[in-house]
């Protein structure tokens, strides 16, 4: 991005936080790339203004930011997106990252309307903004010569490739959000409290901003930099008293 469009890009940003500072509306932006977060995140860090980063999937790397009143809960839904499952008989067709997203732009969406492709063997997942999931579906019936059978599934039923998905398990002495983070990191207690000084972990898509918060199984832990740790499993202490935790990672 130029500066230019960095200084367009904030002006829609202050735009956003008065509406929802003001008027106690929910936004959702475009799907940002990983830039487009950052700035967004060193605006917002002091704003005291609820927000979290969702792309429909806890490792997606294109996410909208979402802004809410703080008087509500953060809810995934609040970021409107649809996941679209293109299958096809891709036999004796190759088909890329590429391809899906030549044949996305060719009708004329912006890039910013749509986040992760994930490509599979059969074809791929898309997400997007949901207020295109109908014209996407209704107006690509091929892809690279392959004719697709288009559909929204659920954004839970979305199969994601294992790509560098680890599953670990570690123990920890708290299941303090700050301690489980340095665990699963592998991060020292000061370096985690820098990070976290920082505003660069976040718990659930939100900020966090106390490192006492305890996680629960099914929260999304991430640290910028060094990718996203869901919380698959809590289970029983070992003889130390150390509690037994299964992580799934992203990343890193």
């Amino acid at each position: 991005m130029t500066e230019q469009e960095d200084k367009l890009f904030l002006r829609r940003l202050e735009e956003a936080i008065k509406r929802t500072d003001t008027r106690g509306e929910i936004s959702a932006s475009d799907f940002w790339d990983t830039h487009r977060q950052s700035i967004a995140q060193e605006r917002l860090k002091n704003a005291g203004m609820p927000y979290f980063f969702f792309g429909g999937f806890a490792e997606a790397e294109r996410r909208r930011l979402v802004l809410y009143p703080d008087y509500l809960e953060p809810l995934e839904s609040y970021a409107e997106i649809a996941a679209l499952d293109l299958t096809g008989n891709f036999k004796y067709t190759q088909v890329s990252h590429r391809d899906y997203l030549g044949a996305l732009l060719s009708l004329g969406i912006k890039r910013e309307k749509f986040g992760d492709i994930l490509v599979r063997e059969d074809g791929a997942y898309i997400f997007v903004a949901a207020e295109i999931a109908s014209y996407v579906l209704n107006n690509l019936p091929k892809v690279k010569g392959v004719s697709l059978k288009t559909a929204e599934v659920a954004l839970e039923k979305v199969i994601v490739p294992a790509g560098d998905k680890k599953e670990l398990e570690l123990t920890c002495a708290s299941l303090r959000a700050d301690v489980v983070a340095a665990q699963g990191f592998n991060l020292s207690r000061s370096q985690c409290a820098e990070l976290l000084r920082a505003h660069k972990i976040q718990l659930n898509h939100c900020e966090l901003t106390d490192g006492d918060t305890r996680v629960n199984e099914g929260d999304v832990l991430s640290v910028r930099g060094k990718g996203r740790l869901k919380i698959a499993e809590i289970g029983g202490n070992t003889k130390k008293g150390k509690i037994k935790i299964k992580f799934v990672k992203y990343g890193g």
